[in-house]
């Protein structure tokens, strides 16, 4: 289901010299199966890894993305990993980046509809997008989240990003929002 789109944003991110890596997809991958509305899945997906092509482009500065010269190694990586306590069987997707990150202060009003934070004005966009992502993903009986780096750290990859890392969490036998 996401392979079109993964592979469509990691030849946009590679054209604009962002190194793009994919774990967990593929023949050997162990992923148990998950109830989704595939359009839903792939537009959130979609969405989550434009933003990051966006975004991590952009430095650092001094706490402030305003201030920031342009990110000299961008790099994004897509993990797919079968979930973790204390979720239900299914599947965790983390979207990392070497961006400037949000702020702690803008991690919840980052899916408000319209919001744009310091980093988002430097960038064409209408602050819409993470919203529509989290209420399909919410449909579909999912989650989409920020989460600090060193959550999302697994046994066999301690490499942290130290940028945005958006996690959508999907299950095999999901609660569904009508």
């Amino acid at each position: 289901v996401l392979e079109p789109i993964i592979t469509a944003s990691k030849a946009i991110a590679e054209e604009r010299g962002i190194k793009f890596k994919v774990e967990g997809m593929g023949e050997d991958a162990e992923l148990p199966g998950v109830s989704v509305c595939p359009k839903y899945l792939q537009e959130a997906v979609g969405n989550l890894l434009e933003n990051a092509i966006k975004y991590v482009v952009l430095g650092k500065g001094n706490g402030r993305a305003l201030d920031a010269p342009k990110n000299p190694s961008p790099r994004i990586r897509i993990r797919l990993t079968p979930n973790h306590e204390p979720y239900k069987a299914g599947v965790t997707i983390l979207i990392e980046d070497n961006g400037p990150g949000i702020p702690p202060e803008d991690k919840e009003a980052v899916f408000i509809r319209g919001y744009r934070g310091d980093a988002a004005r430097l960038v064409p966009g209408s602050g819409i997008g993470l919203d529509i992502s989290k209420s399909m993903l919410e449909q579909m009986g999912a989650i989409l989240d920020i989460v600090d780096g060193k959550q999302s750290m697994t046994a066999t990859d301690r490499d942290m990003l130290n940028g945005t890392v958006m996690r959508i969490v999907l299950f095999r036998s999901p609660k569904i929002i009508k």
